[in-house]
């Protein structure tokens, strides 16, 4: 048996071709974020990016940029997950009571304590365990 489907938009996941695909939209976005001095890990299909700051405006400057490379993704058709995509401040020189406001598509990221990445469990002060508290 044999069954056939027309896809009108997006790369079926475990596609041949989806991880092609992501590639050469996300690398120059990766190159991009690089040039603002502020650092962007891949894996697969999921991307950390690592933003520095000395106090709030700074790391919101400096995260409106990179969103703003990340938006220029969406003109190649590949949809960022803003339910997904979250903040987390790897130091507590800022009061997360008010954290910083980072906008992405109409809404802003939430600020979470913890955070998994890769399997890896990561919280605020840095210490990586293996499951959220």
């Amino acid at each position: 048996m044999q069954v056939t489907t027309s896809v009108s938009k997006g790369c079926p996941q475990g596609s041949v071709l989806g991880p092609q695909l992501w590639n050469l939209i996300i690398d120059e976005a990766i190159e991009d974020i690089s040039e603002t001095g502020n650092q962007a890990i891949a894996y697969a299909d999921d991307i950390a990016i690592i933003v520095t700051g000395n106090s709030r405006k700074e790391i919101e400057q400096e995260a409106n940029k990179v969103t703003e490379i990340l938006m220029q993704c969406q003109k190649q058709k590949l949809q960022l997950s803003s339910n997904k995509s979250h903040m987390i401040l790897l130091k507590d020189i800022l009061d997360i009571r008010r954290p910083p406001t980072v906008p992405i598509g109409n809404k802003s990221l939430r600020m979470v304590a913890d955070t998994k990445y890769l399997g890896m469990y990561i919280g605020t002060r840095l210490n990586i365990t293996h499951k959220l508290h």
